[in-house]
């Protein structure tokens, strides 16, 4: 008798740890329940009611990322809600959320706080990546790697350190020498609504191939789970729908294009896809230093070029150029597959009935190990102001670290399941293919400071404009070989964030 007491005991307990760290990441936001878990990864504080200032960008075209409603049914706007109060209530602090310029105001406003190193005024500044990493390292903002100035933060150079609430293959991407001074991670919620990938038209599919398939659907989302799916099968794929469908054919005015694409970010999106950078680690004297990528005519660079100039050439008729609008043609029926990023699905869904599917972009060759996706530059990437004073840090890295946390625990699961997987998917499949083009994200160097050598002006930038002149890769190369080199050493060189009361340099003019 004893002995089974002992073990309804131990039963009892064990349901009470078990309900003790149940993790509510189901929660719409819609109640205000004290957390349900045994420990949470955050120091302890009070700060009486301190301020707490983000500057965001603002704007119709941009995700919602800070403003939320509890009693929203939109279960983002509620979790996002749910993340501020939480940070509020723990800390005893105010957020105080200042939407920010947009658009074209935006590089000129985030200019003007940078510049300001006296006046506190902002503890966080949420914007564009690429309008915010290159100047960042110019002595404006905080380093995040380093704990005296960005206490607290669970982010290092070295991705095992980092924690889930950061982007760990971004921050490597994106430090050099213990230093980095732009983050992202689940804060951002374009961080994956910003993956690059490929949708496609079933209806059109199934009539331009039926000839060949009982099901093209299921043969095209068979080829990316045996790995098979490659940027030549993409080029087979755009000719024989242009030729199938409505009477189109390849090289004539075809109601119907195989493909609708831009040739600008998307163009950019197969360097990464295809596990290509266009810089490269190497240890020279024992020290980690940035190089470029050495290019010749057998490099695989090159080879893609070639492949994207003829993929989107006017001759061959199967991809419709539409700057940034090329999912307005898909959704009207013009194109039977589309280039876009995962946030493309929502406005698909509310502007057409189409039955889509969605798939990752293609490998460069079968033999390539796994798909990798390019996350488009425009998502929201996190800068310090240097003007945060140093009596201040521990406080601005806390709440930083919080908000973080409280994303990666309630909003981005909310994104990842209920939205990504599967409020913006209409089968299965596709939900599967999501998970490969979130878990496949490709960040490089180059890219991440790509504004750094003046505007498309980049190593990164230079694939769109071979395809978009029908030029050399090579031979361009080599022609600008030297101003990639010189605005590298200038841009390494930069990297002054360790140093307290550095004065920003001089930026350099083209």
């Amino acid at each position: 008798m004893k002995r089974v007491l002992i073990l309804f005991l131990a039963l009892v307990m064990l349901l009470g740890c078990l309900a003790a760290c149940k993790r509510n990441t189901n929660n719409t936001g819609g109640d205000d329940e004290e957390e349900e878990e045994e420990f949470v990864p955050l120091p302890e504080a009070d700060y009486t009611g301190k301020e707490y200032t983000i500057l965001y960008r603002s704007g119709s075209e941009y995700v919602e990322e800070w403003i939320g409603d509890l009693s929203s049914a939109d279960v983002i706007s509620a979790n996002i809600a749910l993340r501020n109060q939480r940070v509020e209530k723990r800390y005893n602090v105010t957020l105080n959320l200042e939407s920010g310029r947009s658009g074209d105001d935006w590089a000129g406003f985030w200019k003007k706080v940078q510049t300001n190193l006296e006046d506190e005024n902002y503890q966080l500044v949420a914007g564009k990546t690429y309008e915010m990493a290159g100047s960042s390292v110019q002595g404006y903002c905080l380093n995040w790697l380093n704990k005296e100035q960005v206490p607290v933060v669970s982010l290092s150079a070295d991705p095992k350190e980092v924690s889930e609430c950061w982007d760990a293959a971004f921050t490597r991407a994106a430090s050099y020498k213990g230093c980095s001074y732009i983050a992202t991670g689940p804060l951002s919620l374009t961080d994956m609504y910003s993956s690059a990938c490929i949708f496609f038209n079933k209806k059109l599919l199934n009539s331009a191939l039926g000839n060949k398939s009982d099901d093209p659907t299921a043969d095209l989302f068979q080829l990316v789970k045996d790995g098979k799916w490659t940027l030549d099968k993409l080029m087979e794929y755009a000719d024989n729908c242009t030729a199938g469908v409505e009477g189109g054919s390849a090289g004539t005015s075809s109601k119907t294009y195989g493909l609708s694409s831009n040739d600008a970010t998307l163009i950019d999106a197969y360097i990464y896809a295809s596990n290509i950078t266009m810089t490269q680690r190497k240890n020279v004297n024992g020290e980690e230093t940035i190089v470029l990528t050495t290019v010749g005519n057998n490099n695989p660079i090159n080879t893609l070029a070639n492949k994207l100039k003829d993929l989107y050439s006017e001759s061959r008729g199967s991809v419709k150029k539409e700057g940034n609008d090329m999912v307005a043609t898909f959704v009207s029926g013009g194109s039977v597959f589309t280039t876009g990023v995962l946030s493309s699905a929502k406005r698909i869904q509310s502007d057409s009935e189409i039955q889509y599917g969605i798939i990752p972009y293609p490998k460069y060759t079968e033999s390539q190990k796994e798909y990798h996706t390019y996350k488009v530059d425009s998502k929201t990437g996190f800068c310090i102001p240097r003007a945060v004073k140093e009596e201040n840090r521990e406080f601005v890295g806390t709440i930083t670290e919080a908000l973080a946390y409280y994303s990666n625990k309630y909003v981005k699961p909310a994104l990842y399941e209920k939205v990504l997987k599967h409020q913006n998917v209409q089968d299965k499949d596709s939900s599967e293919c999501v998970t490969i083009i979130l878990n496949g994200g490709l960040y490089e160097f180059a890219n991440i400071y790509a504004y750094a050598w003046g505007d498309l002006n980049s190593p990164a930038h230079l694939l769109r404009k071979v395809v978009q002149n029908n030029t050399n890769y090579v031979t361009q190369y080599n022609a600008k070989k030297d101003n990639f080199q010189f605005y590298l050493d200038a841009l390494l060189d930069s990297f002054k964030g360790d140093t307290e009361g550095a004065d920003p340099i001089e930026e350099i003019e083209e």
